[in-house]
């Protein structure tokens, strides 16, 4: 759509077009879900609730999945591509975003991103996976929505998680 409008595949707008399809199917998804459940469901279909813990809980998660798991992860492409910036693309949107556009792109990555794809992701999809196949295990973020019965530390950690990406990049850290 944002292309049609005669933007650049990869710009800003493109970008933005290409979350609000991704959360347009994550979205239905939910309202197929509370449709089967009956009305007033919706904290049933996605296990949402917040408290004040799940800011104690996440922030660290985050934080560690950021700041440690990721370099761990992606030490073997750097060790054996040591000219690749796995960070390019990235900070490419960042920097074509500025006034508005970066405070829009903040609140869809750090804020709307981690909503919504927490909600769905550690919400419908992983209770039907854990039902479905009882013997895999969740990741990161998964694995805190699993141990606390809801969704808060995980959405959090993702806050988190994305808000440390923006800063180090804004910042110019990576």
């Amino acid at each position: 759509m944002a292309v049609a409008a005669g933007a650049a595949p990869d710009g800003f707008a493109a970008a933005v077009a290409s979350l609000s399809g991704l959360w347009a199917g994550l979205v239905g998804t939910w309202l197929v879900g509370m449709g089967r459940q009956g009305p007033g469901r919706f904290r049933n279909v996605v296990g949402v609730r917040l408290t004040a813990q799940d800011v104690l809980v996440g922030v660290p998660a985050g934080l560690l999945a950021q700041l440690v798991v990721v370099p761990l992860l992606t030490l073997p492409v750097r060790l054996l591509q040591p000219d690749r910036d796995l960070s390019a693309e990235a900070r490419d949107l960042l920097d074509r975003a500025d006034g508005a556009a970066l405070v829009v792109l903040v609140v869809l990555v750090v804020v709307a991103s981690p909503i919504i794809e927490e909600l769905f992701f550690r919400g419908p999809f992983q209770r039907t996976a854990v039902r479905r196949f009882p013997r895999r295990r969740a990741r990161v973020f998964g694995a805190l929505a699993q141990h606390y019965g809801r969704q808060g530390p995980a959405v959090i950690a993702h806050v988190a998680f994305n808000a440390t990406t923006v800063t180090a990049l804004q910042a110019e850290w990576v």
